[in-house]
């Protein structure tokens, strides 16, 4: 019966202090325990404490911080792309409802021109007919 026991780190958690320094650091392992290449325990340990002095922190932090920031950086630069998008979809939008207003105003006079010139045209007919009659 093979049978392995293994820790295998699972979480890592560093705290700062109000000068931004590392001030703390605490460590959580998995117990992987195998019976004849079966898993029969996986789960996490409780987090130990863990020396700052022999952990790598600034080399980490460091690419981390990098990345970090140039992740918000490129967000950044894409909300702004996208606020400017959206007030030029916003001017573009006020110029065609003024282009709308415009159309609807010179519609209205179409409708009232035609109005008046069918009016025109039903009393000249009425003016024909009259006149006809008299005739």
């Amino acid at each position: 019966m093979a049978t392995t026991d293994q820790l295998i780190p699972y979480e890592l958690l560093i705290r700062y202090g109000d000068d931004g320094q590392p001030c703390g650091a605490h460590v959580q392992y998995r117990r992987v325990v195998t019976v004849d290449g079966e898993v029969v325990q996986n789960a996490p340990l409780l987090a130990q404490p863990l020396g700052l002095d022999d952990f790598p922190t600034s080399a980490l932090m460091t690419s981390a911080t990098a990345d970090a920031l140039a992740r918000v950086t490129a967000l950044e630069a894409a909300a702004q792309a996208d606020a400017d998008t959206i007030a030029s979809l916003g001017e573009d939008l006020a110029e065609a409802r003024g282009a709308l207003e415009q159309a609807n105003t010179l519609l209205a006079a179409e409708q009232a021109a035609n109005g008046a010139a069918l009016l025109r045209i039903r009393e000249l007919e009425m003016q024909a007919t009259v006149a006809a009659i008299e005739v």
